[in-house]
């Protein structure tokens, strides 16, 4: 959860094998997290019910097929390391847009 709401991702796929795996990227703001601070993820997957099926009735809702919500998972926690600088500006300061000609190479 960010700020007391659940922070989604998700991704639709169809398997091609019984034992496989899919990639999901979660991209979320870490402003409001202290330096080495964790989150931990947690994973539902859903057989989506088609339209076929819940006009046939096979099949009206989404159902749950697997969840791995484990607290105490190290592979499911992600850990703040770095917060990007906040920039300053106001008075008595002389910010100005950052152009690519002024990297230096």
């Amino acid at each position: 959860m960010i700020n007391g709401r659940p922070l989604k991702s998700i991704v639709q796929f169809t398997p091609t094998t019984k034992d496989g795996t899919v990639k999901v990227s979660i991209t979320f703001s870490s402003e409001g997290f202290a330096e080495g601070e964790s989150a931990v993820v947690f994973e539902k997957i859903f057989d989506v019910a088609t339209e076929t099926e819940k006009t046939a009735g096979t099949q009206t809702t989404d159902l749950l097929v697997a969840r791995h919500e484990n607290l105490n998972d190290k592979n499911q926690t992600v850990t703040v390391h770095y917060h990007p600088p906040i920039p300053q500006t106001g008075e008595g300061t002389s910010a100005s847009p950052l152009s690519f000609s002024d990297l230096k190479t």
